[in-house]
């Protein structure tokens, strides 16, 4: 039975290693025609150790302001450009929990936030620990520059993950 990487996560939060049936007779690969749609399976995001910080946005591209609030933030935090992994939500899906291990996750988005962990609220900064990491959630960066009052929120969400970095 395959699991979703949802089930995944779930089962590792919980310490449940999965296991694999082996098979007793070496499988032989079928030949496949060229009509036959061949599905491929992208296979799980591992984290790289110097990595500290996971950031989950909705989208990747970002405007020029945006950039360089994002690179104020980093400063402030004391980190750098290569201590960040930077992903939007579909690929934070994919990521291999077991490599979250010791890092803080930042969700930059109140639909991001709603969508990935919902006990989290961009209003109220605090820190949620799952699959061994720290969860966090800020308003987006577009949301911050409309409004800079919220960059508070956001300071403050990275003031509770720091002793991670």
């Amino acid at each position: 039975m395959q699991l979703s990487n949802s089930q995944q996560r779930i089962l590792a939060d919980m310490g449940i290693q999965l296991w694999a049936l082996r098979r007793s007779e070496p499988e032989i690969p079928q030949q496949r025609s060229a009509e036959t749609p061949v599905e491929t399976e992208q296979a799980a995001i591992n984290v790289a150790a110097p990595v500290k910080l996971i950031v989950v946005t909705q989208a990747q591209a970002r405007s020029e302001a945006a950039q360089r609030l994002f690179n104020a933030m980093l400063k402030a935090a004391s980190l750098t450009h290569d201590q960040v992994l930077s992903v939007t939500s579909r690929e934070f899906e994919q990521i291999n929990t077991a490599s979250m291990a010791n890092k803080s996750v930042l969700l930059l988005g109140s639909g991001i936030t709603a969508e990935l962990m919902p006990d989290l609220s961009p209003d109220n900064p605090e820190t949620v620990s799952q699959y061994q990491a720290q969860f966090s959630a800020c308003f987006s960066l577009e949301e911050m520059l409309q409004q800079p009052s919220l960059k508070a929120a956001a300071w403050q969400a990275l003031k509770h993950m720091s002793p991670v970095f």
